[in-house]
This record gives structure tokens, C-alpha cells and sequence, in this order.
């Protein structure tokens, strides 16, 4: 115990952002920002072209909030090379994860004392396939991101910020299909630590309220086009055995293009 006492508050800053600088050589090391980005992240990218061209369809396979993001700052800059569009891609995909990473000790302090809390950071810092990923333009680190702070905030049972929680659950769930499974999880741990407030189902109504008033753009919006507000394309082949040719066709219901 004495030796955790011994790391003061200035100590986990120049830890935090020692652990953060060598993450980020890592993760720049992994990325080549010499070749477009492809693959999903091209999805993304086209998605977000489009959003900043006020074109606000709903892609079948993948929800709009990653490309929101990317979208605001493929408004600030005005270029013919698309490589300049992956490359923000890609930046934007690696300063969150590094954001995430103080998130994670802070996570860590609500199970730990600082020293695991630092080897928890650490761990999610240097792990190999997260700093593959985060330069390759995918959703996930935002997702993981959001997913931390939710945790963060339910778990610190205070009932001034348990609102966060549900607000970062309908932000996840824009940002990926499943991510509606963490109002599940948010609500048990609401009922663990808040069942018995006076007023916690009245609160929690509330609260639910809010998630949907946040998803229900998306909501609506893909129901208009799908029929459907849960549409998913591929979820809806998995359970028909045709999750292969679901990666393989392409989609025709919605096409962006760089010059959108």
C-alpha cells in the first residue's frame, strides 16, 4: 500500500503520457499513409463524403456514426487526392484510440489501485491488434472509446452523472449495429447500484427515453429506407447461411463516390 501512495498525481500524468507517446510510435509504425484506405474503412470514408455533401442515407450494413465524425472534418479541408481523406481517416482512428487510453486507468482506479490501473492502460496501450486496427480507419476504436467512458461514468454511482451513461449508449449504438446490446448492460448495472433509489424507475424511464430520443433519426431513417428501423443486411443473411456472400455482393442500394 505504501508503494501505491508513493504515485502522486503528477507521477500518473508522465506515466499516462509516457505509455500514450510509445503507443502512438507503435500505431504509426503500423500505418502506411502512402495508399488509400480500403476495405470497410472505404465504406466509411465514402459514407462520410456524402454526409458532409448533405446526403444523410443509411448504409445497409453499418451505422452512420463514424462517418458523422469523419464527416466534420472532411469539411474543413477542400482536395482533389483522396489519399488526403484516408489520411484523416486514419488520424482521427489513432488519436482516439490514444485518447482511450487515459480512459482505461481511470476504468482501471474503479477495480484497482493506480500501479494496476497503470498495467491495466498499459496492457490496452501495447495490446498488437488494437494498434493494428487503430490506423486502419475502422469504427472500433471510437466504439471502444464510448464503450469505456459508458462504464466509467455507470460506474461511479453517482447519481448526477448516471444520465452519461445512457446518453454514450445511444451515441454506440449509432456507431455500430450491435452497439444497442449495451443498453442491456447499462441497465442491469443501473439496477445493481441504483434499485433502491425512490424514484430509480421513473429515472430509468427516463433515461430510456433519452437513448431512443437520440437513436431515433437513425431509427426513422432507416426504417424509411429499409422498412425496417433494426434493418441490418448482413445480420439478416447470417440467419439464412449466406453470411459469405454477404461480404461478397455488392451493395447497390446506396453508392458514394469521392466526387459526391
Amino acid at each position: 500500500m505504501k508503494n501505491t501512495e508513493t504515485f502522486s498525481g503528477k507521477k500518473i500524468v508522465i506515466c499516462l503520457t509516457i505509455i500514450c507517446l510509445i503507443a502512438l510510435g507503435f500505431k504509426l509504425y503500423l500505418v502506411d499513409f502512402s495508399i488509400p484506405i480500403h476495405s470497410d474503412a472505404l465504406e466509411y470514408a465514402l459514407h462520410a463524403n456524402a454526409i458532409s455533401d448533405g446526403q444523410f442515407l443509411q448504409h445497409p450494413q453499418r451505422h452512420s456514426g463514424w462517418p458523422v465524425l469523419i464527416a466534420s472534418f472532411f469539411s474543413l479541408i477542400n482536395s482533389e487526392n483522396f489519399l488526403d481523406y484516408s489520411n484523416i481517416v486514419r488520424v482521427l482512428s489513432i488519436g482516439v484510440s490514444i485518447v482511450t487510453i487515459p480512459l482505461v486507468y481511470l476504468l482501471g482506479r474503479k477495480f484497482f489501485d493506480k500501479k494496476l490501473s497503470l498495467i491495466a492502460a498499459s496492457l490496452f496501450a501495447f495490446e498488437p491488434r488494437l494498434n493494428q486496427i487503430s490506423g486502419l480507419g475502422y469504427s472500433e476504436p471510437l466504439f471502444i472509446l464510448v464503450i469505456v467512458a459508458s462504464f466509467y461514468f455507470i460506474l461511479d454511482k453517482n447519481n448526477r452523472y448516471v444520465v452519461i451513461p445512457f446518453i454514450l449508449t445511444g451515441v454506440i449504438w449509432w456507431i455500430r449495429p450491435n452497439g444497442f446490446m449495451m443498453l442491456l448492460i447499462i441497465s442491469i448495472i443501473y439496477f445493481i447500484y441504483f434499485r433502491n433509489s425512490s424514484h430509480s424507475i421513473r429515472n430509468y424511464l427516463i433515461y430510456i427515453a433519452i437513448v431512443f430520443l437520440i437513436v431515433s433519426p437513425m431509427l426513422i431513417q432507416r426504417y424509411d429506407q429499409f422498412g425496417d428501423p433494426m434493418y441490418n443486411w448482413i445480420a439478416e443473411r447470417i440467419w439464412v447461411g449466406e453470411y459469405a456472400m454477404s461480404r461478397s455482393v455488392n451493395i447497390e442500394s446506396d453508392t458514394y463516390t469521392a466526387s459526391d
